[in-house]
């Protein structure tokens, strides 16, 4: 009879856990004949979590390697992120995307982000500068295109932090955006902009205008 170890993980989505809503890694706990029963796991995964049952054979399908644990490049998935590129000229900057998929190999684990300034393959490491966005902040562009080295990942964070501050402050329906926010801009708002977004529980990439975001 088939089995599978416990410890062992998987990623998995709505359409294998219905409880689920996005895409998630899972954890083996026990199994039952032609079942599995699961707890969440990743960085963010509470210790006494709920326990969920599966098919084994849905389980097998979407089993990932024991080394995902070590960066969880699968956590990205679906999330705006802000993260350093170097551009043309040899800079580094702060930039904006959405992460798509991901990819691992024995030797590196690689982001796929859909960017503004098209499709980025970024190395996952422990020292790699990237920061899960709000999808506010994501709009905002909070900190996008200034030089890495003027702007740590906590900096940055802070700005973020303040922008989604001034954003919970706005006054429903009242057109522009306030200084508040003006003041932390480092890209001038176009609200009729596109950017991308991924469909947490579908990986479906879409496109909205800035301006919807932020409605």
């Amino acid at each position: 009879m088939a089995t599978q170890p416990a410890g062992d993980i998987a990623f998995v989505g709505p359409a294998h856990l219905s409880y689920l809503s996005d895409y998630q890694y899972v954890e083996v706990v026990s199994v039952e004949e032609a079942s599995v029963h699961v707890s969440i796991a990743g960085p963010d995964a509470t210790s006494g979590g709920s326990m969920y049952t599966m098919p084994l054979g849905t389980f097998q399908h979407r089993v990932v390697p024991a080394r995902e644990r070590d960066l969880w490049p699968g956590s990205y998935l679906a999330h705006p992120v802000a993260f350093v590129w170097t551009t043309d000229d040899g800079v580094d900057v702060w930039s904006y995307g959405v992460v798509s998929g991901c990819s691992a190999t024995d030797d590196e684990t690689t982001l796929h982000i859909v960017g503004h300034e098209g499709p980025v393959r970024l190395p996952l490491v422990a020292t790699t500068a990237i920061i899960k966005a709000d999808v506010l902040t994501y709009a905002l562009q909070i900190g996008g295109t200034v030089n890495a080295a003027a702007f740590t990942p906590t900096e940055l964070l802070e700005q973020q932090n303040s922008a989604l501050v001034a954003c919970n402050r706005r006054r429903p329906g009242r057109p522009g955006l306030p200084t508040a926010i003006t003041e932390l801009l480092t890209i001038p708002f176009v609200g009729k902009d596109i950017v991308p977004l991924v469909r947490p529980a579908t990986l479906q990439l879409v496109r909205v205008r800035r301006e919807q975001i932020l409605a």
